[in-house]
């Protein structure tokens, strides 16, 4: 029998396995079986790991600001907000329908145009030997990337630049007019701002990040200091003051860090993480109300008689950063 027919007779039977169309949509919408219970049963799963409570919460998402989106790396608190169980979940696990839900059409037009420019490319170097599998490879990571949080893998993302780049290169060889010395000079300036807007947030993110490993290493002083300095580097951000704030906390220093977590509330009122903080320094109808907040923006995540530093701490340790058990690819952050 030809591949090709074993192709369509194999398909065929793992439809009538699961029910149809109908039942294979009913088994992706199931959570994956455990990997340490069965490893076996979940190589040969359809279910989508939870992707389809991710999915529906993002378009949900986008529903409600169909313009602007909801803001960059909003989709956790929206998830938190209006989870349909208890996983902490950073992504949506789709790069386009995240994008969607956080930045709007416009956000999702611009990844898609500059996603596109290697694609183009391909088209001008398709004559090229090289140009194929470049182009293959770049296309396998758009596709998976619909479907799962593959941009933030170093190690996949670099290789789907490196076939881009490839893609680029081969394009910049084919005979074409040059560029005016005006665009050139306007390019590289637009370049060089870009550059500098970046270097400044990354530099502001690595001291958030040397911030909180202080306060994990119970280094109060050293993630107070930390802290300050990323007020200057990222003054717009919540999260030195929630820090800062933080490291007050763990001092003692109860009025302190009261100060702290409501200048980052002023600046972010829709911080969950900062109204349980504000929990643990306030008392009576200020604590109450702290309390009704982070309840009404977490609703499944109950906050502890007396605060709970501990709770939150593990839970922000939890889902803090891509990559952890809580957090794998293929499967869903729980």
């Amino acid at each position: 029998m030809p591949q090709r027919s074993w192709f369509f007779v194999s398909a065929r039977f793992a439809l009538v396995r699961v029910g149809g169309p109908s039942g294979a949509i009913r088994e992706f919408s199931h959570a994956g079986p455990s990997v340490k219970a069965d490893r076996s049963r979940r190589l040969f799963s359809l279910s989508g790991s939870s992707r389809a409570q991710y999915w529906h919460v993002a378009w949900r998402d986008y529903q409600q600001h169909p313009w602007l989106g909801s803001g960059a790396g909003s989709f956790q608190r929206y998830w938190l907000q209006s989870r349909p169980a208890a996983l902490p979940v950073l992504d949506a696990h789709s790069l386009y329908l995240e994008t969607l839900a956080e930045l709007g059409p416009i956000g999702l037009g611009l990844l898609a145009a500059l996603l596109a420019l290697p694609v183009a490319a391909a088209v001008i170097a398709r004559r090229h030997l090289l140009a194929a599998p470049a182009f293959g490879g770049y296309v396998a990571y758009l596709v998976h990337a619909g479907q799962d949080w593959d941009w933030e893998l170093p190690a996949v993302t670099l290789a789907a630049l490196g076939c881009a780049a490839a893609l680029l290169i081969l394009a910049g060889r084919e005979p074409r007019s040059p560029l005016s010395r005006e665009t050139r000079a306007a390019a590289l300036v637009t370049t060089v701002l870009l550059a500098l807007i970046a270097l400044g947030a990354l530099a502001g993110n690595e001291t958030l990040g040397a911030a909180n490993a202080s306060l994990d290493a119970d280094n109060p002083a050293r993630a107070a200091r930390d802290a300050r300095w990323a007020e200057q580097l990222v003054p717009w951000s919540p999260d030195p003051w929630r820090l800062h704030g933080e490291a007050l906390l763990s001092q003692g220093n109860l009025n302190g860090a009261r100060r702290d977590f409501l200048t980052a509330l002023r600046k972010d009122p829709s911080d969950w993480d900062t109204w349980v903080d504000l929990t643990l320094v306030t008392q009576g109808a200020e604590r109450k109300r702290a309390v009704e907040h982070a309840q009404r923006l977490n609703p499944l995540e109950q906050i502890l008689p007396g605060g709970g530093l501990r709770s939150l701490r593990e839970w922000s340790m939890g889902t803090s950063n891509s990559g952890t058990a809580l957090d794998s690819p293929g499967g869903s952050k729980t």
